[in-house]
C-alpha cells in the first residue's frame, strides 16, 4: 500500500512540474525588478513556458492551467483581470494546431516560430488593452516585452528541456 501510494506521488508531482514551474516564471515575471521607468517588466516570459510545455508535453500543460497561470499574472501585476489569460488560451491553442507541423524542427525555427506566436500575442494584448482602457495605448510598453520575450526565449526553453529531460522522463 505505502510503495503505491509512493508512487502515485511521485508521478504526481513529476506531471505537476511544468506548471510550477510556470508559476515560478509568472511570480519571477512579476517580482519588482530595479529597472528604470522607461523599461517595463518582461511580464510575458510566461509566453515561453506555454510555448515550451503546450509544444513537447501538451498532456501536462492544459487549458485549464494556463487560464489560472493568466488570471495569476492579472491579478499579481495588476492588469485588465482576464487579459493574460485570453492571450495565453490563444497561445495554447495556436501552439496545440501547429504540434505537429513544428515536431522535430531545429531550435532555430522553433524560436523563429514563437517569435511569431508572441507578436501575435503582444497585438492582441495590445488591441484588448487598449479597449479594456478605453484609449490607445502605448505600443512601446508591449514591444519592449515581446522583445524581452524573444531574446529570453532561449534561456526559458534550455530551463524547460533540461526539467523534461531530467525530471519528466519516462521512468
Amino acid at each position: 500500500m505505502d510503495t503505491v501510494f509512493l508512487r502515485w506521488a511521485e508521478v504526481s508531482a513529476r506531471h505537476a512540474t511544468p506548471v510550477v514551474l510556470a508559476f515560478l516564471i509568472v511570480l519571477f515575471g512579476t517580482l519588482p525588478w530595479p529597472l528604470p521607468a522607461a523599461v517595463p517588466k518582461p511580464a510575458i516570459l510566461i509566453l515561453a513556458a506555454v510555448y515550451y510545455w503546450v509544444l513537447h508535453r501538451p498532456e501536462l500543460f492544459r487549458p485549464l492551467a494556463v487560464f489560472f497561470l493568466g488570471l495569476v499574472q492579472d491579478l499579481l501585476s495588476g492588469g485588465a483581470l482576464g487579459l493574460n489569460a485570453f492571450v495565453l488560451l490563444l497561445v495554447h491553442e495556436a501552439v496545440r494546431t501547429q504540434r505537429k507541423t513544428l515536431a522535430n524542427k531545429p531550435f532555430f525555427v522553433l524560436w523563429g516560430a514563437f517569435a511569431v506566436i508572441a507578436a501575435g500575442a503582444a497585438i492582441v494584448t495590445w488591441i484588448c488593452g487598449s479597449l479594456y482602457y478605453v484609449q490607445l495605448l502605448w505600443p512601446e510598453t508591449v514591444i519592449v516585452q515581446y522583445l524581452f520575450s524573444v531574446a529570453l526565449y532561449p534561456a526559458v526553453a534550455w530551463c524547460m528541456m533540461r526539467v523534461n529531460l531530467a525530471i519528466l522522463r519516462p521512468a
